[in-house]
């Protein structure tokens, strides 16, 4: 049967599909960064106060002398390095999306101009809250971690630290680090520490709507073309014994398909739930 033969060895990935399943991950990784480095750069251009960790960068880049994106790179690899210190290196996703990210940062600030007139700087900052919070729930749903905070949040976690703790710890200390450093801190800095996390609950929830369906739908269409195949099979049939048999034995065969296949789309849709 069809079914049967795409589960052979026991439903176990291949180094092939392994490896497309890392690559749609990077991919989904590379993505929701470059979604956020816009966010950032509508931040920037809208001059009205930017998130809290890009106001700790900020303060950072006019005496580095570099850009904003640069900046996220340099003060990613301290954190890196800190987080390694404690017994967590990053990972290639944590690279991929720190690299990402900083060109993402570059690109939009060079191309995106100066808004005039505050209604405008307004639609700036809700519209980088959208793309910010949208980025953040693509790249967290490839269930990976490694980002400098994520790994730290690890690290904490390792020594016996509440790691939400240490997340907001870091928070804090970014926001007070850039505040004291004169970074842009503003009106918009406040309304993004509040709202932000209902906004990406927004884009998350959808999210995990589109999977399901399409998990449930690719399961439901490979049921009825396996059904559709035992028909077919039973309108063959001669009616001699031997084919009576056959046909029932077919019969047995697609409903323990149809069983197992009912399994794995349940499988596949609890695992896109977080």
């Amino acid at each position: 049967m069809a079914g049967a033969r795409r589960r052979v060895g026991g439903g176990v990935a291949g180094p092939a599909e392994r490896a497309r399943g890392v690559l749609y991950q990077l991919v989904l990784i590379a993505i929701g960064s470059t979604l956020i480095g816009v966010g950032v750069g509508l931040f920037l251009r809208a001059g009205l106060g930017l998130p809290p960790y890009d106001v700790l960068l900020s303060a950072l880049s006019e005496p580095l002398g570099i850009s904003h994106g640069q900046t996220a790179w340099a003060l990613a690899v301290v954190l890196f390095a800190v987080a390694a210190l404690f017994g967590q290196r990053p990972t290639i996703y944590g690279l991929v999306f720190t690299v990402t990210n900083g060109l993402a940062v570059d690109w939009a600030h060079a191309l995106i101009e100066t808004p005039e007139g505050m209604g405008s700087r307004v639609f700036f900052v809700a519209a980088g809250m959208a793309a910010i919070a949208g980025g953040i729930a693509v790249a967290t749903s490839t269930s990976t971690t490694g980002g400098p905070f994520d790994l730290l949040m690890m690290a904490g976690n390792k020594h016996g630290f509440d790691p939400y703790k240490v997340r907001t710890a870091l928070e804090v200390g970014v926001l007070i680090g850039g505040v004291a450093g004169g970074g842009d801190f503003g009106l918009a800095t406040v309304l993004f520490a509040v709202v932000i996390g209902s906004v990406i609950r927004i884009w998350a929830t959808a999210l995990n709507d589109h999977r399901e369906g399409r998990a449930f739908r690719r399961a439901r269409a490979e049921i009825a073309a396996d059904q559709a195949n035992a028909d077919s099979a039973s309108t063959d049939a001669t009616g001699s014994t031997e084919l009576a048999e056959g046909s029932n034995q077919a019969d047995e065969a697609i409903e323990g398909e149809v069983e197992e296949d009912d399994a794995v789309a349940d499988a596949v849709v609890q695992s896109l739930i977080y």
